[in-house]
């Protein structure tokens, strides 16, 4: 963080004690204007301090200054007008915060430009304390420091960025209102640390007060959230009276003054209300979706593997492969011996004639590509071997030999699906692929259905037709849902709060919370995603 030295200051408390004594303060004397020293010590957060060469005029000074601006603050337009100045400046950071990246988080420079923005008409407002407008110029070395700072911040305040990306991420808005409020403590002991005591003094309760209305705007939000116009409005209303009587005691205890202030106050209400809700409703249409009644196809293909040995005839049967033995066996033709007697070609090996009708117990053998069985018979004994016999045998070595009849052709076999595969769920003759993310198959498993899955995985038992990113999107999703049924009956725009109050009193904070209170429909989900 950039060191802010108080040398910067002396023109500014200079000026300021310059413009008082030409204005007739008799505690002046003649004393120069060259009042103020820096020391070299550090005081809290490394911001150098002044000491006074001359303690009494110094006081004087102070005292002068930290009169003027209570005096200020007791008018009650300029009350107005310094807390409006300071909401709208805070305001100016919420644009940065909503930025369409709800996709990924901010980064540290998109925060550190939002309160950036913050901070120069925050820095405006402060300085107004201090100086009338003549003296601007000798101001703007000091602004120039000061903002800075707000640039920094999300690297110099621990878990402030925490805090606005939770805001970014799921549309809590009491994360918003903590992260001002650690700025405004955090700018507090900042600035106020480089000023006088009594000075330092009122510039920290204006500080304060603007802290005091940003915690009952969070009380007013979880007011409304829980469907009470009446309540939130309350919760704003004591929020500024207590702000202000911070800054002027005894003044917010009147019904007047907190009526007008809080006009001045209705147009930066209203666009607070306006853009949270809009942000909140987008963070919402993002992170939850509607389970639709829409389906697609399931993708299908035939099925296609087959046993080993088989292969796939292209249509819709396994068949034997050209270069099995089974397939030689089957399709082999009938040939002639030399002697013309009918054999078979059906083998390659002896292993290929071991099948049925192939096994008589004393002889098999595949010769010439055919196989033979035979089995030790009287009738060939003594007798030349290739003797016929009347059955259509033949005598060989003792045994009758017979030629093997051709094995069954095998049958035709049924393809499946490959469970390995792109579609390996089969119902009926097709294999079906499995229904994209964010899908399941439909009852009788042809067609994909929404369910919570892909980019919304999340479900809640209380909500069975929503999906969510998270399961904390789906629960916010149906407390606001609960929330909108409140709100839908408690008339809002139509009565009058406490007497003071109405939407035509406040056009802009009604308006707003009206927007906030009606229903949205979340997206359908998508198929796929």
């Amino acid at each position: 963080m950039p060191r802010i030295t108080t040398r910067s200051l002396v023109p500014l408390l200079v000026s300021s004690l310059t413009w008082y004594c030409s204005h007739g303060a008799s505690t002046c004397g003649n004393a120069g204007l060259t009042l103020l020293q820096v020391t070299e010590g550090k005081s809290n957060g490394g911001v150098q301090k002044m000491s006074a060469v001359s303690a009494s005029m110094t006081d004087v000074a102070d005292v002068t200054t930290a009169t003027q601006i209570r005096s200020q603050f007791f008018k009650v337009e300029s009350l107005g007008a310094s807390l409006t100045g300071g909401l709208g400046a805070l305001m100016k950071a919420v644009p940065y915060f909503t930025l369409d990246t709800l996709d990924r988080s901010l980064t540290t420079p998109q925060i550190g430009q939002g309160f950036a923005a913050s901070g120069e008409g925050l820095l405006d407002e402060i300085l107004k304390m201090l100086s009338n407008s003549d003296q601007a110029p000798q101001l703007e070395h000091l602004k120039g420091q000061l903002g800075k700072l707000f640039e920094n911040l999300p690297s110099s305040v621990p878990g402030l960025a925490d805090m606005v990306n939770s805001f970014h991420d799921t549309g809590n808005a009491g994360s918003l209102i903590q992260a001002f409020g650690t700025v405004l403590d955090y700018l507090d002991v900042q600035v106020t640390d480089i000023l006088p005591s009594n000075s330092s003094h009122e510039v920290s309760n204006y500080l304060g007060s603007l802290k005091d209305i940003f915690d009952s705007l969070g009380d007013g939000t979880d007011e409304f959230e829980l469907g009470s116009l009446d309540d939130a409005l309350k919760a704003i209303l004591n929020g500024l009276r207590t702000a202000t009587n911070d800054l002027a005691p005894g003044l917010g205890n009147n019904a007047d003054v907190l009526g007008n202030i809080m006009g001045q106050l209705d147009p930066i209400l209203g666009s607070f209300f306006g853009t949270i809700s809009d942000f909140q409703k987008q963070v919402a249409a993002s992170q939850v979706c509607w389970k639709s009644t829409d389906t697609i196809p399931r993708e299908k293909a035939r099925p296609s593997k087959c046993p080993e040995k088989h292969e796939f005839d292209g249509q819709r049967w396994c068949v034997l492969s050209e270069n099995s033995s089974e397939s030689s066996v089957g399709l082999a033709s009938l040939l002639q011996d030399s002697r013309g007697w009918p054999v078979q070609t059906s083998c390659r090996s002896t292993e290929d004639c071991h099948y049925p009708g192939c096994d008589q117990p004393d002889h098999v053998t595949c010769y010439a590509g055919a196989c033979y069985t035979g089995t030790v018979d009287s009738r060939c004994k003594g007798v030349a071997n290739l003797q016929r016999l009347d059955d259509g045998g033949w005598c060989y070595e003792g045994r009758r030999d017979i030629s093997c009849p051709a094995p069954a052709r095998p049958h035709l076999v049924s393809p499946q699906c490959d469970a390995d595969g792109d579609f390996p769920h089969q119902l009926g003759a097709w294999c079906y692929a499995a229904c994209p993310a964010g899908s399941v198959p439909s009852k009788a498993g042809h067609l994909c259905k929404s369910a919570c899955g892909g980019k919304y995985p999340s479900s809640e038992a209380t909500a069975p037709l929503l999906c969510g990113k998270t399961q904390q999107a789906v629960q916010l999703a149906v407390q606001k849902m609960v929330s909108q049924s409140m709100q839908s009956v408690i008339g809002i725009g139509i009565g009058i709060f406490s007497g003071s109050f109405s939407a035509a009193s406040l056009p802009g904070t009604f308006a707003s919370l009206i927007k906030a209170g009606k229903g949205f429909a979340h997206p359908k989900c998508p198929i796929g995603a």
